[in-house]
């Protein structure tokens, strides 16, 4: 009888609460990774930004009536930057670069095409690589209108296709002083102005080779890791002064010119080819341009964006876990991974 009786007994209400425990933490996981899934299948940017493009702050309400300065505007993303920036209402473009007929053929589109107003844009020739006048020329920005810069982009860089090697230490230096010496001593000659107007924004355009080693990019990879670390501290040290740093990671965008002008091996020598056509692995200019634009209105400290979500997984599994990210590569195989890394057809 007492045998019988405590195998009728009922499971305890610890049982029962630990049995309920493991089967919502089992639909927790599961649910989770469905939405994993449906992200990585579907987003073409990191999870903070792709959540800022569903639920956070509009574009205008950050440019209306600013000054913005585009450092590196001849062409790409920063030209496309100035387009997209253009549609504010009272907005104040200043364009920098070092071709100045290829900026004013962007002025031209802005006032012509686009209907800013001509007093409203103005040309600012600039080389990043010459440092004596960097000051100078930081100064004339924050007089050009009147009035401090209310955000400075920084989108000057040159990419690269070369083994790691073969390359000319003369590349290595070139290379660095245009993609992070000349945007971070932009930075440090415009923080005064900020620190005046006790508000300001950096949006600091890097490359997803500043998050990931990427084959045939050796000194644009290390030069774009440099322009982040650079630019995380600068992030940490103003971040209590108002002065916002957001720091964007493109993968492969479309530009023709981009593989035309990038760095090989040698020194005072270009690539030369041309991407003929964007690729699907290519993301189009002006999603670039949008995507840039609302990491900036809502203040994201590091995004990255690739028109082909298994970047931004390699990314993330790279931030993660280095030793899982080499095994990954082996996995895959170098010359896959290559393969991702030029996305296109050239001419």
């Amino acid at each position: 009888m007492f045998i019988a009786h405590r195998c009728c007994r009922q499971p305890s209400s610890r049982v029962l609460l630990a049995s309920f425990a493991m089967v919502l933490l089992l639909w927790i996981a599961v649910f989770s990774i469905f939405l994993a899934l449906a992200f990585f299948c579907t987003t073409k940017s990191s999870l903070n930004l792709y959540l800022a493009q569903l639920f956070g702050a509009k574009q205008d309400a950050n440019f209306e009536g600013k000054t913005i300065w585009i450092v590196g505007a001849s062409s790409g993303i920063g030209e496309y930057l100035a387009r997209h920036l253009a549609q504010f209402r009272d907005v104040k473009l200043i364009l920098s670069a070092r071709r100045v007929d290829e900026l004013g053929r962007v002025k031209n589109f802005l006032v012509d095409t686009l209907g800013l107003k001509p007093n409203s844009v103005e040309i600012l020739p600039m080389d990043v690589t010459d440092f004596e006048k960097i000051e100078g020329v930081v100064e004339q920005a924050n007089k050009v209108f009147g009035r401090t810069v209310d955000t400075v982009i920084l989108n000057s860089g040159r990419s690269q296709r070369s083994s790691f090697s073969d390359v000319d230490i003369e590349v290595d230096l070139d290379c660095f002083k245009l993609n992070a010496l000349g945007p971070t001593e932009i930075a440090r000659k415009q923080l005064k102005y900020f620190l005046e107007a006790k508000s300001g924004q950096f949006v600091v355009i890097s490359s997803m080779c500043g998050v990931i080693a990427a084959p045939l990019s050796p000194s644009y990879t290390a030069s774009k890791h440099a322009l982040m670390g650079y630019f995380r501290l600068l992030s940490v040290e103003y971040c209590d002064r108002n002065i916002d740093v957001s720091i964007v990671c493109p993968s492969l965008t479309y530009a023709p010119n981009n593989v035309l002008n990038a760095y090989t091996g040698a020194a005072d020598e270009k690539h030369g080819q041309i991407l003929a056509e964007i690729t699907p692995r290519h993301m189009p200019t002006e999603v670039a341009a949008d995507m840039i634009c609302t990491a900036a209105a809502n203040r994201i400290s590091e995004s990255w964006l690739s028109q082909t979500p298994p970047v931004l997984l390699v990314a993330y599994v790279m931030a993660i876990n280095p030793d899982l990210f080499l095994a990954f590569v082996k996995f895959l195989g170098f010359d896959r991974l290559q393969q991702m890394r030029t996305g296109g057809k050239t001419n």
